[in-house]
This record gives C-alpha cells, structure tokens and sequence, in this order.
C-alpha cells in the first residue's frame, strides 16, 4: 500500500453544488497517500459522524493490506510455505479474488505478484521472515477457499497496492451512503469515486500547468503515471519481462468502481490494446462491474 506518488497532483472540485447543505471537507494520512473524504451534510456533527466512519472503514483496508506492516495479511502470505492455509480479513480475500480476474483477464498484464520487484528497487520494504517467492502471479500463487481462506500453492509476495487504495475508495462509499450520506466524493491520492448529484472537475498538473480530464458523477476514476519518473522510481512494473514499465503516459480510467478504474490504469499503461479489450468486454460477466472510459495522452519529456 505504500505505492510511490507521480510529482503531479490529481484534484477534483465541485462544478455544480446542491441548493441546500454544505460540501465539506476532512483527510487523513491512509493507504500510503492523502485520504480526503468531502460531504454534503446539513451539520458539521452529521460531518463528522459519517466522515469519522469513512475513514474507519478505509483504515481497516490498509491495515489488512499494508506491505509496511508485518502483522498484515500480506505479510503473513509473504511468510507462508506451499500448502498452508490462512484466514485473512474479508477485505483482503475480496480484493484477492478482484486481483486474481484482472490478472487471468489481462493474460497477466495485471500482477499482484511482482513485490519482489519493487522490494529489489527499494520502493517496498524487505519483508523480514518471508520465504523465497517462486510463485509468478497471483493464479499459480494461492487459491481461494471458503470462509475467508487462502490457500498457498507456491510461496509468493503479495503488494496489493495497484488494486486496494481503489477499493478502500469503494468501501468508504459504500459506508457513506449506508448512513444517508446524499452526496460526497472520497479520493485517495487521485483514486476517487463520488456518489450524488454533484458533478466534479478532475483536473491533473503537469508541469505546463493544469489540465481538466473528466467530470465525475456517481462513478470513480483513477489515474497512473510514468511521465515524469525515472525507470528506477517508477512503482509500475512490466510482468512479462520484470522490468519497470517503459510508457510515458498518463492514463486516466472513468468506471463504476474505484478498484475496477485503480486496477485497469495497470494494465492501460503496459497494453492500451489489452485495456480497450477489457473495456469493451459488455456482453461478458464483467458487464456489471466494466463500464469504463479510457483516456491516455503522451507527454512529452
């Protein structure tokens, strides 16, 4: 979870606001980034009521998946021999198995599994007590069984971090109009998804300036970047060949889930081709969950 942030910023404010109430605003240091939860509440105790378990909610994401914290589900994984079974927080399992689609989905595009690479750059801790990975992706790594179990096959890393922050986003929502939260938006470090009448601007700065991408309504987006790091910084890692994504891209992702938009902006930026396919993909068993826009535009160095 703790995934290096690109030198740009990602942003999004209010294009048109309610008659009644007030949008406000409250962070939090989560998920390796800066949590903003901003609400349409008629009081700033209602405020802060649905936001404080907003925010509850996405902590217990990042506790359960943080690569940082050895007492973490993927920790644990890290730790695990061929043929043990441990349960794992329900939050975990389910990103597990949105982890393992996208992966069998993109032909391994997407891979939760390259930990080790990003542990050889410096970019995540070595895991103390972790046995030698030999697992290559999430499918040949683990299985998943009932009851919350993981099942692991191989020993494998698990950095769960191109799919979770998207995720928390979603269950944070989720908790938000549980409590008849009418309107809000909660962005993680530029992985967003608002609910509601209002429409937000999303804009990115680059180092020309800013420039508006989307406008969000009852959706997520999200957004991933190699334009302006180095191979060496860069947290997105090519699978095929292990080696840091070459793409100077920016891509931006618009979907109806923030972990679907989160995960594809991964795959976007190694195969846009991949990407459209997935897309598309509306007469499937994604229809569902895939409904995404895509948007990637060159920058030049």
């Amino acid at each position: 979870m703790g995934k290096s942030e690109a030198p740009w910023l990602r942003y999004p404010a209010a294009d048109r606001w309610a008659a009644s109430g007030t949008l406000r605003r409250r962070a939090q240091p989560l998920l390796g980034t800066l949590v903003e939860v901003a609400l349409q509440t008629d009081s700033h105790t209602a405020f802060e009521h649905a936001s404080s378990a907003a925010f509850e909610v996405v902590n217990e994401v990042h506790r359960a998946m943080s690569f940082h914290d050895p007492l973490s589900d993927v920790r644990r994984i890290s730790r695990a021999a061929a043929g043990d079974v441990l349960r794992v927080n329900p939050h975990t399992w389910n990103v597990l198995y949105l982890a393992r689609r996208m992966e069998l989905d993109s032909g391994g595009l997407f891979n939760a599994a390259v930990a080790p690479a990003l542990v050889g750059r410096g970019l995540l801790p070595r895991p103390d007590g972790a046995l030698i990975p030999v697992a290559q992706g999430l499918t040949d790594g683990l299985a998943l069984l009932s009851q919350h179990r993981v099942h692991v096959l191989q020993p494998l890393w698990v950095d769960l971090g191109g799919i979770a922050k998207g995720y928390a986003v979603d269950c944070g929502v989720a908790c938000l109009q549980a409590l008849g939260v009418r309107a809000g938006l909660i962005n993680a470090g530029g992985d967003m998804r608002a609910f509601g009448h209002i429409v937000h601007a999303v804009h990115l700065r680059f180092l020309g300036g800013l420039m508006r991408v989307a406008s969000l309504q009852n959706g997520a987006l999200a957004s991933s970047s190699n334009a302006e790091l180095s191979a060496r910084k860069t947290p997105h890692i090519d699978p095929r060949c292990n080696r840091s994504a070459c793409s100077a891209s920016t891509v931006v992702v618009q979907a109806c889930s923030a972990a679907v938009a989160d995960a594809l902006t991964k795959v976007a930026l190694l195969c846009p081709a991949t990407a459209d396919r997935l897309c598309a993909a509306g007469q499937t068993e994604w229809q569902a969950d895939w409904r995404p826009f895509l948007h990637a535009s060159q920058h030049a160095h």
